[in-house]
C-alpha cells in the first residue's frame, strides 16, 4: 500500500466477495486495507457481488462499491450506505452491453468511444476469434 500510495492514486480497487465461489480475502484483511488506505489518503472502491458484501463495505467504511447485486434492494442498503457515506458505482452496462460488443459491432463505431478507448482495445473486441468463442458457447447474456 505504501508502494501505491508514492503514485499518488485516486482511488484502490479491492475485490471482496467472500460468498462467492471465486478466492477472495477475508473481511479483516478488507478492513486492514481500507484502514491503510484511509492513512494515507486514497479512497477505497470495493468490488463486490451481493447485498452482505455491501454491508461489509460500509461497515468497513469504504468510499464507493461496483456493481449492484441481483435481486431486489433489502430495505436497510440505502440508509447504510447513506449514513456509511458509501457511494455505488452501478456499471450496468458491463452487464447489460458486453453482448452487443460481440455481436453488434456498430457499438465500436462511437464516437465517444473512439475518444476514451486505444484502438488496439477497441479492435480486440472485433476479433473474430472472441466473437467465435462466446457464440459457440451460447452464452445467455439476459
Amino acid at each position: 500500500m505504501a508502494e501505491l500510495a508514492k503514485q499518488k492514486p485516486d482511488a484502490i480497487k479491492i475485490v471482496y466477495q467472500p460468498s462467492d465461489d471465486q478466492p477472495s480475502i477475508s473481511k479483516a484483511v478488507f478492513a486492514q486495507l481500507v484502514q491503510e488506505s484511509k492513512k494515507l489518503g486514497i479512497k477505497t472502491i470495493a468490488h463486490i457481488k451481493t447485498w452482505q458484501d455491501i454491508r461489509d463495505a460500509a461497515e468497513v467504511g469504504v468510499s464507493a462499491v461496483t456493481h449492484v447485486p441481483r435481486g431486489e434492494i433489502p430495505k436497510d442498503i440505502a440508509g447504510l450506505m447513506a449514513n456509511s457515506d458509501v457511494a455505488i458505482i452501478p456499471t450496468l452496462t458491463v452487464h447489460r452491453d458486453f453482448v452487443n460488443y460481440l455481436f453488434d459491432p456498430s457499438v465500436l463505431n462511437a464516437p465517444l468511444l473512439s475518444q476514451l478507448v486505444p484502438d488496439t482495445l477497441i479492435s480486440a473486441y472485433r476479433s473474430n476469434e472472441l466473437i467465435a468463442k462466446y457464440q459457440d458457447r451460447k452464452i445467455s447474456f439476459q
